[in-house]
């Protein structure tokens, strides 16, 4: 797990230290203060050198880079917004073992020779970015060159990665493709009827998940209904496929980091608590460490009520919107005193 996280320079964070970091870590504070971007940087700082996590990541943010090379730069850019270098940095502590990322950038164009159906073929690099990543006596590095013609990634043979699933606020609105892979790893742990038994909160009449394959042997998820019989999982509603998306990400990521952005979004207020009750106690059971996003009240007096004897819940409150951000961190307890003693509404600024 992560014990303690520091950026610098990243996406308008500048000089922000979180420590003493647990297994559920919820992010909580005003519209536009940074919570997303910080999730983001847990998410860069899980791989080592790995570059084409950043392009990943701005998949995630629905906006992933196409078109003009110039399109593809300034999306990529907007990591070092708010930031007058040319680098941002992220560091943190994963089970004692401190890591260290830096991002540096570099416009000054040049040739590269690029291998093509014809030989070697020249091309001109508009921007290259460097992803240099420490960890112990050791160091990994990747790059990502843009030129006219494409993207180039070379990423570092590294064995020091470990499971990380970040799932966006409409990765649940994928196909049901993309969680085949994961629903596999639930069943060879054996973990299929707890989820099931989550999802019954949803839809009672759920009996089990199966793996099914269409004309073009893509495997997809199916639910086994009582009255419905084996029907896709998208006919059961957002919320279900909300549920169904986090309870197959933590199997994949025993041992590892699940972020989850605005955890609460498509989940029925009745059957909120069951499912994030679910997520505390499946974090257990696997040793997953949660980093989460809420703007609801009712999410936040729930994993308080769920976390507070294990005191494992940690509330990362985010200040109002300045260059440095600013952030306390409160544990189970103390959270709950907050709210129980003056009712404090822990989602405004810190």
């Amino acid at each position: 797990m992560f014990g303690n996280i520091a950026v610098e320079g990243f996406r308008g964070i500048d000089g922000l230290r979180l420590e003493n970091l647990s297994r559920i870590n919820l992010i909580v504070g005003p519209g536009g203060v940074g919570k997303t971007s910080l999730l983001e940087a847990f998410f860069l700082l899980s791989g080592a050198g790995n570059a084409r996590l950043l392009l990943e990541n701005l998949g995630q943010r629905g906006t992933p880079p196409s078109g003009a090379a110039s399109h593809v730069i300034d999306m990529i850019d907007w990591y070092f917004s708010g930031n007058d270098r040319d680098e941002f940095s992220l560091r943190g502590a994963w089970n004692g073992a401190l890591r260290n990322l830096v991002v540096r950038r570099d416009k000054s164009r040049t040739s590269i020779a690029l291998d093509s159906e014809k030989g070697k073929a020249q091309d001109t690099v508009l921007a290259r970015y460097r992803f240099e990543t420490k960890h112990g006596s050791k160091t990994d590095v990747g790059t990502l060159v843009v030129t006219p013609k494409k993207l180039h990634v070379a990423n570092p043979n590294s064995d020091v990665e470990y499971p990380c699933r970040y799932e966006g606020v409409a990765s649940h609105r994928s196909p049901t493709t993309a969680l085949a892979p994961m629903w596999t790893k639930v069943e060879e742990r054996g973990d299929e009827e707890a989820v099931v038994r989550m999802l019954r909160n949803l839809v009672p009449s759920v009996t089990g998940v199966r793996i099914g394959a269409r004309e073009d042997r893509q495997a997809f998820v199916r639910v086994l209904h009582s009255e419905l019989g084996s029907i896709p999982a998208e006919i059961l509603g957002d919320g279900f496929s909300k549920a169904l998306t986090i309870g197959s990400h933590m199997a994949w990521t025993a041992g590892g980091l699940l972020l989850i952005d605005e955890i609460d979004v498509s989940l029925h207020t009745g059957a909120l608590r069951s499912v994030l009750r679910f997520v505390v106690e499946s974090a257990r059971d696997l040793d997953v460490q949660i980093v989460a996003t809420t703007h609801n009240l009712e999410a936040v007096d729930a994993l308080i009520e769920v976390c507070q004897e294990a005191n494992d819940l940690r509330i990362i409150q985010f200040g109002a919107r300045t260059k440095t951000k600013k952030a306390r961190v409160l544990d189970a307890n103390e959270a709950a005193e907050l709210r129980d003693s003056i009712g404090l509404d822990l989602r405004r600024s810190a």
